[in-house]
């Protein structure tokens, strides 16, 4: 019972004796890198190509924990700062992903159909037509043979 008491009052303690850790920036910038990866992940689900997006999702998660490890604060900031940006570039991709997804399955399903209709048109021209054209063949090759009796 009495570690219910405890456990918020360390957590208060830390939160008071460690302010730089908690407020530095860089969980939001986690968060944002979370919430931009979660719209990413939409839009390969969508058909989009992620593959360069992520690639700098990842470079600005790498700077973060770069940011992490710099004692000069001009310097964190600095990267800081080019981390933000690859986050709002990628957040600004998403939705040209997501169209171009769209447009790739668009161009997918009209594709299917066109083959699908021209196998069907022609199995139909072979099938009335085809028997015609190779016994025309086939006299225009064959028919000046003539059969002599043994």
């Amino acid at each position: 019972m009495r570690i219910h008491f405890v456990l918020p009052l360390i957590f208060l303690f830390l939160v008071l004796v460690f302010p730089p850790v908690f407020c530095s920036g860089q969980p939001d910038l986690r968060s944002r890198v979370r919430d931009v990866y979660v719209l990413l992940v939409r839009a390969e689900a969508e058909g989009g190509n992620v593959s360069a997006a992520a690639l700098k999702l990842n470079e600005a998660l790498q700077l973060i924990g770069e940011a992490e490890k710099v004692e000069d604060e001009s310097e964190r900031s600095r990267i800081l700062g080019k981390a933000d940006s690859l986050i709002r570039e990628v957040e600004a991709s998403v939705p040209g992903l997501v169209e171009e997804g769209h447009r790739g399955k668009l161009l997918y399903l009209v594709t299917m159909v066109s083959v699908l209709v021209f196998l069907l048109v022609f199995g139909f021209v072979f099938y009335f037509y085809g028997p015609r054209f190779l016994w025309g063949l086939w006299l225009r090759s064959r028919g000046k043979w003539r059969v002599r009796k043994s």
